[in-house]
């Protein structure tokens, strides 16, 4: 019998009032939902969906718009996970990471967002775990709205 290993990602909006560029704060959970102890990767770096170093990567779009959103890539030269950065989950155990999303994604301006996340570990040039759990991962969807960085002056 075959052991079913799973894991869930969630992205939670930390952010209350989102301005053009102000920080969008996103709190990533990654959690073990099986009944087995599985292998991630704590380090959980941002990157984008061909960056070779990377374990998070997103999916951003304005809300009307089924195109993904143009941005601008960092160039991120940053090292594979080093084995230190691979960790065992035990069934519902969660890993959790504060990061800004626009550390690495230029918005097009003012306008409602939509974000989804994507958690990913076994990239094939890294030296893995043999028993990293394989396989790209999604979160929910997070809607967000980013207002117009001009404020009006009080009369």
């Amino acid at each position: 019998m075959k052991i079913q290993t799973s894991i869930s990602l969630t992205a939670k909006l930390l952010t209350q009032e989102i301005r053009s560029g102000s920080p969008v704060l996103i709190r990533v959970i990654l959690k073990n939902i099986s009944d087995s102890a599985i292998v991630v990767n704590k380090r959980m770096a941002v990157g984008y969906k061909n960056s070779l170093s990377r374990e998070l990567y997103a999916d951003l779009r304005m809300e009307n718009d089924d195109q993904i959103t143009p941005y601008y890539e960092s160039d991120i030269n940053r090292d594979f996970s080093p084995e230190s950065d691979y960790v065992v989950l035990k069934p519902d155990e969660i890993l959790s990471e504060t990061i800004d999303i626009m550390q690495f994604y230029v918005l097009k301006g003012p306008g409602k967002y939509l974000l989804t996340l994507y958690y990913q570990a076994d990239e094939e040039l890294a030296s893995v775990p043999e028993n990293l759990i394989k396989g790209e991962f999604s979160s929910n969807t997070v809607s967000f709205e980013v207002l117009d960085d001009i404020k009006e002056v009080e009369k």
